[in-house]
């Protein structure tokens, strides 16, 4: 009772806690799995099919709230500690103590078990949610041993405890690999303290050994898989990196351990282990700071290698001595290193270090400390005089206390994802991925700023064991930059190609965010540099998207001869391209050759039916053939398929006023107004750029007049500023005399309404169309 209210206490506040790093995946995973016609049944093929069922089941039971997962994991937790006090009690009441323990073993176990319980460390395998395979192995795995005690010891029905024990390895393999250590632990652990030798073990309890390495033996590939992770993949909600273990797998059976997973070679690992073992002690004793996410670096120097492997070495020579001794307290090295075995051994894994995996071991250092405690406090006492049960309930008290109140504030920490990584990284502040997944919570929450500068420090922090996560973050960044803050975006991809130049993925995105910040020469340079790759590498390009997107790049900077053939090489590999097609009649259309843009633009209208652009386009191309009343179908085709453009409304303005239909003209024009109040602003702008820049490539003729046009029939002709634009855009098709007249007409509106430097700047004008020149400007202008 003892051990179970303190455990409640300590985790009284764990219900709130909210998803971290494999969370996201393993969880939506199984709920999805329980939702299934056949969610309840066990899939006893997976490898950890118990684990997972366990979660499943709960979700059936349940249903997909947090607060029940939370609960399930502290019942199994409060349930282990309930194991390992009966295993304590029952193991220093054995003979081999010679009665030493008898009269305090419960209060032993009771100090082992409560300290266990509330132990900060072990909210990595509580609170932590899917860590429950940890817990739940943990407690299959004190199963097993104590009913192998109880077999031992029973007078009768030692076949049912031993099939208890068998049936309890299994369960901890199907739950977690590290299990695979259960049979070495449980034969040292019956030569120390019931067999008295190993002759003695193998003639006693065969059967139950060969039981369990049987069952071992099954599982071991599963442990030692060699499959390794492929990059992740972004979650729905936000572009995050979710994971611990591979960070972010997209497979549903979770593996903790994949030789090939991570790039680093076995004695790479073993070489780093002992530093973090000796890490894991340290926060044994002293569990600050915890930390979440370490991305525990490979050990290089030799100080980082040698002194720590030498402590190590030692304990473990210290440990195999004392079992070969047969001296009972070697138990507790023969645990401690047993069940990290799999995870700090030579075993690569994608993660040198994890807090979790110290569930099992901590109960033995636990032990450990409280015996040696029981040991010093009994000399103190006889030293000082002081009453020895008081001394100990003190000392046991006050540890409860300080590991309570430290495990309450680890959980208030699981509250929050913000705060989580944002302490954690106090400690590793050079961890992509924990500057990765504060970026996406922040992302989830709205923060765009926040967030892009998580992103960007992730960028800068990249971890040579898990290189995905570091252009993960990059495209994440990119994505926040895209959103909300566009301007930044093609610096940031700038540099996202300088770290690999031969990217082709990386220079394609470039040239396409040139293309959309208007810097169509950027745009062709991107592109030609990525072709020039691809050509030079031999690496084919198969996607007719970058031949479209390059066309576009070549007509924005005022060449469409070139952008013809661009879009023709996207013709040639999907000829039924729509976007080529589009562009392929647009730059047929510039260049005045109307008959061929005609199939182009009819071709794209088919193959996307939903789409605006092609009914548009050869709605347009209707007005520059002097056919109004044919475009304005096609306009209202457009405008069909996307009721809100304003484009595909202004040219149908445009067209009923040409084509004789001055009433409707106005509606849509006054529609186009409630949807775009700035559109004669915008078109004006538009229209002026395209009949006076300075640079040929920059102006396009035709469609400046049309846009002109468009503007005049919209506000009328009593407004200087878009019969200014007007006049520029005759001017520029050649048609002077209009120019002129326009012109005049502007002036004088100008003069007349107080605006005597417009109406000089028009005069001005005026005088080069009537020496028939067209107007230039030095450098792109807006009206």
């Amino acid at each position: 009772m003892i051990v179970a209210a303190a455990g409640l206490v300590a985790y009284s506040n764990c219900y709130q806690g909210q998803p971290f790093l494999d969370d996201f995946r393993v969880l939506g995973d199984l709920a999805t799995e329980a939702v299934g016609p056949d969610g309840w049944v066990p899939r006893l093929l997976d490898r950890r099919w118990l684990g997972n069922w366990s979660f499943v089941i709960g979700f059936v039971a349940f249903g997909d709230g947090l607060p029940a997962v939370h609960a399930v994991n502290v019942a199994v937790h409060i349930a282990a500690a309930i194991v390992l006090w009966a295993l304590v009690v029952r193991t220093l009441r054995l003979p081999v103590f010679r009665g030493r323990f008898a009269d305090r073993a419960g209060g032993l176990a009771t100090a082992v078990a409560a300290l266990w319980v509330v132990h900060p460390l072990t909210t990595s395998a509580v609170t932590y949610l899917t860590q429950r395979y940890e817990s739940q192995m943990g407690l299959f795995v004190l199963v097993a041993v104590w009913c192998v005690l109880r077999g031992a010891t029973a007078t009768y029905g030692r076949v049912g405890w031993y099939a208890a024990a068998v049936a309890s390895a299994y369960a901890a393999s199907v739950t977690k690999e590290p299990a695979v250590v259960v049979p070495a632990v449980v034969a040292v652990y019956d030569r120390l303290f019931l067999a008295g030798s190993w002759r003695a073990v193998v003639r006693e309890r065969w059967p139950v050994h060969l039981g369990l390495l049987a069952v071992q033996a099954v599982f071991l590939p599963f442990a030692l898989s060699t499959r390794g992770a492929p990059p992740p993949t972004a979650p729905e909600a936000a572009p995050l990196v979710s994971g611990s273990e591979g960070t972010g797998r997209p497979d549903a059976a979770v593996v903790s351990a994949g030789f090939s997973a991570t790039g680093v070679t076995a004695w790479a690992y073993l070489r780093s282990q002992p530093g973090v073992i000796l890490h894991y002690l340290r926060l044994s004793v002293v569990p600050r700071p915890l930390v979440l996410d370490y991305a525990w670096p490979v050990a290089t120097g030799w100080w980082s290698i040698w002194p720590p492997g030498a402590v190590v070495v030692g304990l473990l020579g210290v440990t195999m001595w004392g079992v070969v001794r047969g001296a009972g307290w070697s138990v507790l090295g023969v645990w401690f290193f047993g069940f990290l075995a799999v995870t700090s051994s030579f075993v690569p894994i994608i993660d040198l270090a994890f807090e979790h995996r110290m569930y099992l071991p901590l109960a033995a250092v636990v032990a450990g400390v409280v015996l040696l405690g029981d040991w010093v406090l009994d000399g103190v006492a006889a030293c000082t005089g002081w009453q020895t049960g008081r001394l100990k309930f003190g000392a046991l008290g006050a540890a409860v206390l300080v590991l309570t109140a430290l495990t309450y504030a680890r959980n208030e920490d699981y509250h929050d994802e913000v705060r989580m990584y944002q302490k954690t990284l106090e400690s590793v502040p050079d961890n992509d991925r924990v500057w990765n997944n504060l970026g996406a919570a922040h992302l989830v929450r709205g923060r765009d700023n926040e967030a892009a500068a998580a992103f960007r420090e992730a960028t800068r922090h990249p971890s040579p064991l898990k290189p995905f996560i570091h252009d993960l973050a990059w495209r994440n960044w990119l994505t926040v930059l895209e959103r909300s803050r566009r301007e930044e975006l093609v610096l940031a991809l700038t540099e996202y190609v300088a770290e690999e130049p031969e990217d082709l993925s990386r220079r394609f995105k470039l040239a396409q965010a040139r293309v959309e910040s208007r810097d169509a020469a950027g745009a062709v340079a991107e592109y030609r540099a990525a072709i020039g790759t691809a050509t030079r590498t031999g690496t084919p390009l198969r996607d007719p998207m970058v031949f479209a997107h390059y066309a576009q790049a070549l007509s924005d900077s005022g060449d469409p001869e070139a952008a013809l053939a661009a879009a023709g090489r996207a013709l040639d590999l999907r000829p039924d391209l729509p976007a080529a097609h589009n562009r392929m009649g647009q730059d047929l259309m510039r260049l005045g050759r109307y008959a061929e843009a005609d199939p182009h633009f009819r071709t794209a209208a088919e193959r996307q039916p939903q789409a605006p652009n092609g009914p548009q386009n050869l709605a347009v191309l209707r007005m520059y053939q002097g056919r109004p009343a044919e475009a304005v179908p096609m306009f209202r085709e457009a405008l069909r398929r996307d009721q809100k453009s304003v484009p595909a409304l202004l040219g149908l303005a445009h067209a009923l006023g040409e084509s004789g239909q001055p009433v409707e003209a106005r509606r849509a024009f006054g529609a186009a107004g409630q949807l775009a109040p700035d559109w004669p602003q915008k078109t004006v702008e538009r229209a002026w750029r395209m009949s006076t820049h300075g640079d040929p490539r920059a102006r396009y003729a035709a469609e400046g007049l049309r846009l002109a046009r468009q503007v005049v029939a919209g506000v009328g002709d009593r407004d200087p500023g878009a019969l200014d634009t007007l006049a520029a855009a005759l001017a520029e098709n050649g048609q002077f005399e209009g120019a002129e007249r326009t012109a005049r007409q502007a002036v004088e509106i100008a003069r007349a309404d107080g605006h005597i430097e417009l109406a000089n700047e028009i005069e001005g004008r005026r005088a080069l169309y009537a020496r028939r020149q067209p107007y230039r400007q030095p450098e792109p202008a807006s009206r």
